[in-house]
């Protein structure tokens, strides 16, 4: 049940590259980022296949605070 492990990768430290991969028992995986207010917005989605997904691209503004939101209701929250 939930996730059963999560990398987090960046090109290099100053990069706003990212590439997030795991292992999911959940059907979707939501890219949230979590704004000034308090509020997840959804940014990026993934499909679990075989267990597995992964997601890539830029952060916008540089940093923030992110979540990974599972299809089934469990969340973790990237920084």
């Amino acid at each position: 049940f939930g996730i059963v492990a999560v990398s987090l990768s960046c090109a290099t430290a100053q990069s706003d590259e990212f590439t997030i991969q795991g292992k999911a028992a959940a059907e979707k995986v939501y890219l949230q980022r979590i704004n000034d207010r308090g509020a997840a917005v959804t940014v990026d989605s993934a499909l679990v296949r075989n267990g597995t997904f992964e997601l890539k691209g830029k952060t916008s503004d540089g940093g923030g605070f992110y979540q990974l939101n599972f299809l089934n209701g469990q969340k973790t929250v990237l920084i």
